[in-house]
């Protein structure tokens, strides 16, 4: 069929952890950790899980400020800005 091309996929890399295999993406960080007892472990990051992750957390500061807005707006004007005050207080204590 003209004009329609075949997915190709990934080339995933075995990776023998102990007794199990693992297949991994090459674009994966892989890190050798020993713990206190001697054994070595093999951990896998994905950058894209990372990046994720990061972005989310940028999200969620993004919308803390605009839920202090949201509780400000259910309370009398003289106590808005403490509201406000309390949910980046929150962000202080998370972070």
């Amino acid at each position: 069929m003209r004009g329609i091309e075949a997915k190709q996929e990934p080339n995933w890399v075995p990776l023998v952890n102990g007794s199990v295999r693992h297949f991994v993406d090459p674009n994966s960080i892989l890190k050798n950790v020993t713990a206190d007892d001697g054994s070595t472990e093999t951990k896998v990051y994905n950058p894209g899980d990372i990046a994720w992750v990061l972005a989310s957390t940028a999200l969620v500061w993004l919308m803390v400020p605009g839920v202090g807005f949201f509780y400000s707006g259910l309370l009398r004007r003289k106590n808005a800005l403490s509201m406000i005050m309390l949910s980046m207080l929150c962000v202080a204590v998370v972070r």
